[in-house]
C-alpha cells in the first residue's frame, strides 16, 4: 500500500488534480505510515519479539499478583480495587451471597454514574433483582474520571439495556444554576466545539448585558496578572471574594494562580487534596534537608527541633532563644556546646560539616538513617507505606542529584512548594479572613458552583504523554521493545494502536473537563487564553486547546449579545504592592488592610480597625525572644480557636451530635489532649444570657459581611448572630482561657462594628444585643451597646489619610515578620 501510494503521489496528474482537503489528508496517511515504517513498526521480527517479551511481562505480572495478596492476606488488609475484585468474586462463586443481598434491597438508587466503571456497572447489575427496580442518574458530559476506571461508555450501554428492559430514559434539559443571559452564550459555545454537545434550557428569560468575556493575551502577556485583574474588578462589582471560583486543570497551575494573586494581596485559598508532599515524615525529612543545606534558617530549626526525631520541648526551645539574643539558633547552641546533651543535634552537625564534601543524598540517607526515621515507620504502619514515602523522597533526591547542573536550593525550593497548605488554610478560612477567591482544580469543583467563575490556560493544549506498557479497559495491553541494532525503544503495531486510543479517550475527556469548568459559573464567567507564535511567526491560539477546538468568533468586541473579547498586548497595570504606602500605585486597587481606589474608598477588615481605634502595635513583628514566645502562644491559641469553632459548627449542623465524643474528637484532631472539658461546653450552651442554643438553631453562623460608611468599606464575618426571645444577639466565640479587660475592650470594638454591619440589614438598633461567648471557660460576658452615633463618630474617625500613616509602621513590620 505505501509503495503504491508514493507511485501514485508522483504522478503530475495527481498533484495537479488533488490539491484539496482531500488530497492533504491522503498525504498526511501516506507520509505517517512512511514514518512508521522508518522507525521499524511494522518489522515482523519487533512484533514477534513484542509477543515474547509480553508473554515474560503476564507471567511475571501473574506471580507478583499471587504474591501481594498473600501478603494482604496475612496482614489483613485490602486495598479499593480488592473491594470491587474480591466482592464481584465472592458473588460469582457463592451465588446465595447474592441472593441475601437481593432479599435485602428492592430499589436501588444510583448517582453520578458517569463516573461508573465497567466493573462497578456489572456488580450493580448482579446485585439488581430487576433491572426495572433500578434508578440511574448522571451526565455523561461531566465523565470526567478516566483515570480512576471510570468509562463514559458504561452510560450508554446502561441507557440501552433500561430501554429494552421496558424502562424509561428521560433528559433533564433545564439548567438550573446559570443565569439565563450566561446560559445563552455557553450554548452557542456548546454547538460551536469540535464535538458539538447538547444545550441546555434557561431558567428563566435572558435579561441584562452580556456575562461572559474571553481575554486573549500575547505572547508577552502573562495570564496570571489578567486572572488578577478580573478577580478585583468582580470584587468592585460588588461580589464577594469568596464568590469567585478559579478553576484550573491540575494543582501546580492552582499553585501558580495562588502566587500570582498574593503578589496584589488578593486573599486566596487552594482546595488541595493533598498528596505525596503532604505525608508527615516527608515534610519532617524535608525541612531536615533544608537545614543541612541552610543551617543559618530558624524557620527549619524550629520545624526540626519540635519533631519527634529531635524532641525539643517548647520550653527549652522558648528559653534558647530568649538567650541566643541576635544570633540563630545554630550560632547559639555551637557556642553554648549543647551537643553533649542533645546526640541527635550532634548528628545534624556532622551532617552539615559533611556535606561541603560528601554528596548530599548520601550524608542526608545517613542522617535520617542514625535519627530513627526508617525505624519509626514501621510502627504501626504494616503496609510499609511511610518507609515507601521516604524512599521515594531519597530516589527523587539521588535522581536530581545525577543531573548536570543540580543546585539543592533549587532542588529543596521546589519540594517546599509542593508542600500542601491545607494545615493552615483550611481551618483558618472557616473563621479568621472567610473573604477568599477559591483556586482548585476543575475534577474538585464538580458539583459545586460559583457566581463568578474564572477559567485560564484557555488556550493550552494537553500533551498526551507516551507510556512503556499501554493498557485498555478490558485488560488488553503491549509494550514497547527495544530494537535490533540499537537501545532505542520501538513501538509495535499493537503498542501504537492502544496508545492512539488512549490518546483519542484522553482527548474527549479534556472536552468534557471544559463543559465541567464551564458550567459551575452561576453569574458570570471569563475565559483566560494566550497566543504563541507559530511556524510562520503568525500569533495563534492551539488548535487542540479548549479555545482553539470553538469556532467561536474570537475578534474583539461583541459577539451575539453574549459574550465579549478583549486582547491585551502586555501585562495589566498591575503593580506589585510596595511595603511603602506612600509609594502605592492610585490606580492600582490592592486588597492591602487599607487600600486607596481610583474613587478614594479605604477598605478594612475589621481586626485593622480595631488596631488602629485600639492604637496598638503588631506585636507579631517583633524579633528574637518575643517573636519565639509568640510564634508558640500564636500557635496554641489558633488551635484553640479552630477546635472550638469546630465544635459549634459541628453542633449547628447536627443536633444530636454527643458533646463528649465531640470534645474526644477535636482534641485529637487538633493535638489538644486533655485541654478541652465537656462540662464547660455544656455549660456555655445552657447560657441565658445569651441564649447560645437558641440562636445557633436558627441563627446565621460565619456570617460574611461588607458594608460601605462614607468613604470607607468595612469587611469581616461574624461568628453567630440571630434572633432569640425577641432580641438580636450577636456572638463572637473567644479561644482564650482567660479574658482579661484589654481583651474583651477589643471585643466590644470588633461587636460594635459587627452590629452596625447587622443594623444594614434593616435590623433596629435597639433590638441589637452582645455577647462574647468563652467556651474555655463556661461562660460569657455581655456587652453593653453604645449609641450608634457614638460608634459612627469613632469610624469617621478612620481618614484615609491619617490611616495610611498609621498603618505604615506595621505594614513595615509584617514585611519584616514575614521575610
Amino acid at each position: 500500500y505505501f509503495l503504491e501510494a508514493i507511485s501514485e503521489i508522483k504522478k503530475p496528474s495527481i498533484q495537479e488534480g488533488k490539491r484539496g482537503t482531500e488530497f492533504k489528508v491522503f498525504l498526511d496517511e501516506v507520509y505517517k505510515y512512511r514514518d512508521l515504517w522508518r522507525k521499524d513498526t511494522f518489522l515482523i521480527e519487533i512484533n514477534e519479539r513484542h509477543d515474547v517479551v509480553a508473554t515474560l511481562i503476564l507471567g511475571f505480572v501473574k506471580s507478583v499478583t499471587e504474591d501481594v495478596r498473600k501478603q494482604k492476606t496475612e496482614a489483613g488488609v485490602l486495598s479499593f480495587d480488592d473491594l470491587e475484585l474480591l466482592t464481584f468474586e465472592l458473588i460469582r462463586t457463592f451465588p446465595e451471597v447474592k441472593e441475601m443481598i437481593r432479599q435485602d434491597y428492592d430499589f436501588w438508587f444510583v448517582d453520578e454514574y458517569q463516573d461508573t466503571s465497567p466493573l462497578q456497572k456489572k456488580l450493580i447489575f448482579e446485585l439488581l433483582r430487576q433491572t426495572k427496580n433500578a434508578f440511574f442518574v448522571g451526565d455523561p458530559q461531566q465523565s470526567i474520571y478516566l483515570f480512576r476506571g471510570a468509562d463514559e461508555n458504561v452510560f450508554q450501554e446502561t441507557k440501552i439495556i433500561v430501554e429494552s428492559s421496558g424502562g424509561r430514559v428521560e433528559r433533564l434539559a433545564k439548567n438550573f444554576r446559570s443565569h439565563p443571559t450566561l446560559l445563552k452564550f455557553l450554548n452557542h459555545l456548546f454547538l460551536h466545539l469540535k464535538n458539538p454537545v447538547d444545550i441546555l434550557e434557561p431558567k428563566g428569560p435572558e435579561e441584562g448585558p452580556p456575562r461572559a468575556e474571553i481575554l486573549i493575551g500575547s505572547e508577552t502577556c502573562e495570564e496570571e496578572f489578567l486572572v488578577a485583574e478580573t478577580c478585583l474588578k468582580y470584587k468592585n462589582d460588588g461580589h464577594a471574594y469568596h464568590d469567585i471560583g478559579i478553576l484550573v486543570r491540575t494543582n501546580d497551575k492552582a499553585k501558580r494562580i495562588a502566587q500570582a494573586l498574593s503578589q496584589f494581596d488578593i486573599p486566596v485559598y487552594i482546595h488541595s487534596s493533598g498528596g505525596f508532599y503532604d505525608r508527615r515524615e516527608v515534610i519532617d525529612a524535608l525541612a531536615i534537608l533544608s537545614f543541612i543545606e541552610k543551617p543559618s534558617d530558624d524557620s527549619m530549626f524550629i520545624l526540626i527541633a519540635r519533631s519527634p526525631w529531635i524532641g525539643v520541648d517548647d520550653g527549652e526551645l522558648s528559653k534558647w532563644g530568649q538567650d541566643r539574643q541576635k544570633r540563630t539558633f545554630w550560632e547559639y547552641i555551637i557556642s553554648q556546646n549543647i551537643f553533649e546533651m542533645r546526640p541527635q543535634l550532634k548528628s545534624i552537625r556532622d551532617a552539615v560539616l559533611q556535606s561541603i564534601n560528601l554528596p548530599l543524598s548520601s550524608v542526608f540517607e545517613k542522617l535520617i538513617d542514625d535519627l530513627g526515621f526508617f525505624e519509626f515507620c514501621l510502627v504501626g504502619d504494616a503496609s510499609g507505606r511511610r518507609e515507601a514515602n521516604l524512599r521515594k523522597f531519597l530516589w527523587k533526591l539521588r535522581e536530581e542529584e545525577g543531573k548536570p547542573g543540580f543546585r539543592a536550593t533549587e532542588f529543596i525550593d521546589s519540594a517546599w512548594r509542593e508542600v500542601d497548605e491545607k494545615s493552615e488554610e483550611v481551618e483558618a478560612v472557616s473563621f479568621v479572613e472567610p473573604q477568599r477567591v477559591n483556586i482548585l482544580t476543575i475534577h474538585k469543583s464538580k458539583g459545586l458552583k460559583f457566581n463568578c467563575v474564572i477559567v485560564p490556560f484557555c488556550g493550552e493544549a494537553p500533551h498526551p504523554k507516551s507510556q512503556l506498557v499501554e493498557t485498555k479497559p478490558d485488560g488488553q495491553f503491549a509494550l514497547g521493545v527495544l530494537a535490533f541494532d540499537s537501545e532505542e525503544r520501538v513501538s509495535p503495531i499493537l503498542h501504537r494502536q492502544l496508545r492512539e486510543e488512549r490518546w483519542q479517550r484522553e482527548m474527549n475527556e479534556d472536552a468534557r473537563i471544559f463543559y465541567v469548568a464551564v458550567t459551575r459559573a452561576a453569574e458570570k464567567l471569563c475565559l483566560v487564553a494566550r497566543q504563541k507564535l507559530n511556524i510562520k511567526k503568525d500569533r495563534t491560539i492551539n488548535e487542540k486547546s479548549w479555545l482553539g477546538q470553538t469556532s467561536l468568533d474570537l475578534s474583539e468586541g461583541f459577539h451575539l449579545g453574549s459574550y465579549n473579547v478583549k486582547y491585551f498586548e502586555e501585562n495589566s497595570r498591575l503593580k506589585k504592592p510596595d511595603s511603602d504606602n506612600s509609594k502605592l500605585e492610585t490606580s492600582a486597587p490592592f486588597s492591602l488592610p487599607v487600600m486607596k481606589l481610583k474613587t478614594g474608598i479605604g477598605r478594612y477588615t475589621v481586626t485593622d480597625a480595631i488596631k488602629i481605634l485600639s492604637d496598638r502595635k503588631n506585636e507579631d513583628s517583633l524579633g528574637g525572644t518575643t517573636l519565639v514566645k509568640n510564634l508558640l502562644s500564636q500557635l496554641e491559641a489558633q488551635k484553640r480557636g479552630q477546635a472550638i469553632h469546630f465544635i459549634f459548627e459541628e453542633m449547628t449542623a447536627n443536633k444530636n451530635q454527643g458533646i463528649q465524643e465531640l470534645c474526644a474528637l477535636v482534641e485529637g484532631k487538633y493535638g489538644l489532649k486533655g485541654k478541652i472539658a465537656p462540662e464547660n461546653i455544656t455549660r456555655a450552651l445552657a447560657l441565658s444570657e445569651p441564649p447560645l442554643l437558641s440562636v445557633m438553631t436558627s441563627g446565621h453562623a460565619e456570617w460574611p459581611f461588607e458594608f460601605r460608611h462614607e468613604n470607607l468599606i468595612f469587611e469581616g464575618q461574624i461568628d453567630l448572630w440571630g434572633e432569640a426571645q425577641g432580641e438580636i444577639w450577636i456572638i463572637d466565640y473567644k479561644s482564650a482561657r482567660h479574658l482579661d479587660e484589654k481583651a474583651l475592650g477589643s471585643a466590644k470594638k470588633q461587636l460594635e462594628i459587627y452590629a452596625v454591619a447587622v443594623s444594614k440589614t434593616g435590623i433596629p438598633w435597639q433590638k441589637i444585643r452582645l455577647a462574647v461567648v468563652a467556651p474555655y471557660e463556661g461562660r460569657s460576658h455581655v456587652i453593653e451597646l453604645r449609641s450608634l452615633h457614638a460608634i459612627i463618630t469613632d469610624l469617621n474617625s478612620l481618614s484615609l489619610s491619617r490611616d495610611q500613616s498609621a498603618l505604615q509602621d506595621p505594614l513595615q513590620q509584617r514585611e519584616r515578620f514575614l521575610d
